[in-house]
C-alpha cells in the first residue's frame, strides 16, 4: 500500500465507525418508537389523542428514512474500501 492511500484508508474507516453508530443509533430509536407505538395503539382514542400519534408515525417514517440513508452511506464506504484495497494489490 502506497503512503498516498493510508491516509484515505483511515479516513474510510473512521467514517465507517460513525456510520456503524448511527445505524446502531436509528435502529434503537425506531424501536423504542415502535413500542410507543403499540403501547399507544392499547389505549383508547380519547385517551391519546391523534396528535400524539400522528408525532410517533412522523417520527418512526423520518428515522426510517434516515435509517435507510445510512445504510446506503455505509454500503458506498466499504465498496470504496474494496475499490482502495483492489487497486493496491494490483
Amino acid at each position: 500500500m502506497n503512503t498516498i492511500d493510508q491516509p484515505k484508508e483511515i479516513v474510510l474507516k473512521k467514517i465507517q465507525k460513525r456510520l456503524r453508530r448511527v445505524i446502531r443509533t436509528y435502529e434503537k430509536v425506531i424501536e423504542k418508537l415502535e413500542i410507543q407505538l403499540a403501547k399507544m395503539n392499547l389505549l383508547d382514542e380519547e385517551e391519546t389523542g391523534t396528535t400524539v400519534r400522528q408525532t410517533i408515525l412522523l417520527g418512526l417514517d423520518q428515522s426510517r428514512k434516515f435509517l435507510v440513508k445510512a445504510r446506503l452511506d455505509y454500503q458506498k464506504v466499504l465498496e470504496k474500501q474494496a475499490d482502495l484495497v483492489a487497486g493496491n494489490m494490483e
